[in-house]
């Protein structure tokens, strides 16, 4: 059996990045595909770097910048705005969107973090726009965060300090957010609702009603726009 040398890294964000700098280490030949820019979920932290050793408190504009610079030094290929849809395990070939194939002989999915669908009547009213694209946005209602990770709080803090109005919706009373986060929202005096959960959501004019179930009541609230960040 010949030795895999030529491997497809699918994604470039900091799962991809670093596998391909652990394959280019032990030998091998890796390429990383990326569907839109280098770096990915990077692109969506404004705030900064709390888990990074070496980069504490640093922008992630640092921390990519010297990913970049390791794989420009390394001589990794970098094949960004490819988005891969197919791979021939016989022919050892990957097929993007475009038409255009590249030979591999071996694949690595490295996709990034999925956010999962809420499983409620009306979640494809949900938005699928990100922060930043929410940021850009000239929302004049308020915007409903349903989570209580790291992102549903950046997101609810992001939103919050550029003058959006912002709820946070969470099922528990008890959040995996970064106590900082948490601090940051209470000080900001964001409304979060604990033990609720979204029921339902229907389109409006100029928004969406959500059906909110708490630990007493039910209500319904109208908001422009409802983004949920529960993966």
């Amino acid at each position: 059996m010949k030795p895999i040398e030529t491997v497809a890294v699918v994604g470039g964000g900091p799962a991809g990045i670093a596998c391909a700098i652990w394959l280019k280490r032990l030998g091998m030949l890796p390429k990383i595909f990326e569907r839109h820019h280098l770096g990915g979920q990077l692109h969506d932290i404004t705030l900064s770097l709390q888990d990074v050793p070496g980069f504490y408190g640093a922008n992630v504009s640092v921390l990519l910048a010297d990913l970049v610079q390791q794989l420009h030094q390394m001589g990794i290929d970098v094949y960004e705005g490819h988005d891969v849809v197919a791979f021939d395990e016989a022919e050892k070939l990957l097929t993007c969107a475009d038409g255009a194939t590249y030979y591999a002989q071996a694949v690595v999915y490295a996709p990034g973090l999925r956010t999962r669908d809420l499983k409620v009547p009306g979640a494809q009213w949900v938005t699928s726009l990100s922060t930043s694209a929410l940021l850009a946005q000239p929302l004049a209602g308020e915007v409903l965060i349903v989570g209580g990770g790291d992102r549903a709080f950046e997101a609810a803090l992001r939103l919050s300090e550029a003058g959006k109005s912002v709820r946070l919706i969470h099922r528990r009373d008890h959040f995996r957010a970064r106590p900082d986060f948490q601090q940051r929202v209470r000080a900001l005096g964001i409304p979060v609702h604990v033990n609720t959960t979204v029921e339902a959501i229907t389109p409006t004019q100029g928004g969406v009603e959500v059906v909110l179930k708490g630990p007493r009541t039910t209500k319904r609230v109208k908001v422009e726009s409802t983004v949920a960040f529960i993966g």
